[in-house]
C-alpha cells in the first residue's frame, strides 16, 4: 500500500470583500504549519491536475472557461443554486421553516412575525422581519415570506459529507433578537457535543442544495433544529481551513 500523498488545496478567491484579506492571512498561516494550502487571484488562475481547487466567491465566466466541476469543489454549476435563496429553500423543504410566495398568504405561516426576503442577497441584504399583520401592499417588494422561528442560531460547516466545524452565533448584549444584521460573535462547539440531529440536517441540507462544502446557518429550538440557508463561501478561520484541508485529503486518499 503506497503512502498517502498530500493533495495541494488552492482556494480560488473571487469577488472582492472586506473579509478577503483575513481569509488570505489565515490560509498563509495554515500553509506555514505544514498543509499544502494556498490561494489564487484571477491573474494566476490556471488549472493543474494534481491540485484540488475550492471555489470561494469565484467569478462564473472564469470558472466555466478554465475549470471543470471535477477539479473544483463548489463549482459555479453548483453554487448558482445556493445563490438563489428561493430555489435553495425549495430543495430544503421540511428542513427549513415554511415559506409562501403570495403576500396575501403570510398569516398561514402561523407565526406572529414573518421574515420577508428577496431571492438573492448576502449578509442580511434584501431581508426584513415584519409583523404578520403587515399590509399586503407593503410586502410586494419581496419575493417570498418565511415563518419566523425563535431560537438559538448556529453555523455548521460541512465538507464532502462530513461536519468539520460548528459554532454558536452570539448576538451583542444590546442587540434585539429581531435585528437582521447583528455583529455576530462565534463560539466554537465541540463536535462530539453537537446534537446528532444538527449534524445530520447540515449534511443533508448541503447535499440537497448541491454543494461540496458549505456554512449551514441553522436555528436550534427545544422542538427541533431548522436550516435557514447554506452559504457557499462562508468565512473560514484557521481551524476550519485546517479541517477543510484534512477532509479533502482524507476523501482524496480514500478514492485512491
Amino acid at each position: 500500500m503506497r503512502p498517502a500523498v498530500p493533495k495541494p488545496v488552492v482556494l480560488l478567491i473571487g469577488t472582492r470583500r472586506s473579509s478577503h484579506d483575513t481569509l488570505k492571512s489565515n490560509i498563509n498561516i495554515v500553509q506555514d504549519r505544514g498543509r499544502f494550502m494556498s490561494h489564487a487571484d484571477k491573474e494566476s488562475w490556471m488549472e493543474q491536475p494534481e491540485v484540488q481547487y475550492v471555489n470561494w466567491g469565484f467569478e462564473p465566466a472564469y470558472l466555466r472557461r478554465l475549470y471543470t466541476p471535477e477539479s473544483v469543489l463548489n463549482h459555479y454549476s453548483r453554487t448558482r443554486v445556493a445563490a438563489n435563496k428561493l430555489r435553495a429553500l425549495r430543495r430544503l423543504r421540511e428542513l427549513a421553516p415554511r415559506i409562501v410566495r403570495d403576500p396575501r398568504l403570510v398569516r398561514r405561516l402561523g407565526s406572529s412575525l414573518i421574515v420577508a426576503k428577496s431571492r438573492r442577497g448576502h449578509h442580511g441584504a434584501g431581508k426584513a422581519i415584519l409583523p404578520a399583520t403587515t399590509p399586503t401592499d407593503a410586502l410586494r417588494g419581496y419575493d417570498y415570506f418565511q415563518e419566523y422561528v425563535s431560537g438559538r442560531e448556529m453555523r455548521v460547516v460541512v465538507c464532502l459529507g462530513k461536519v468539520i466545524n460548528a459554532f454558536w452565533k452570539i448576538r451583542p448584549a444590546d442587540c434585539a433578537a429581531t435585528e437582521i444584521r447583528p455583529r455576530w460573535r462565534f463560539s466554537r462547539i465541540k463536535l462530539n457535543a453537537l446534537d446528532p440531529r444538527v449534524s445530520e440536517m447540515a449534511v443533508e441540507a448541503t447535499s440537497r442544495v448541491g454543494l461540496d462544502y458549505s456554512g449551514v446557518d441553522m436555528i436550534w429550538t427545544p422542538e427541533r433544529p431548522y436550516v435557514l440557508e447554506c452559504n457557499s463561501a462562508p468565512g473560514m478561520g484557521r481551524t476550519t481551513l485546517r479541517r477543510l484541508y484534512d477532509r479533502i485529503n482524507e476523501v482524496f486518499n480514500e478514492a485512491d
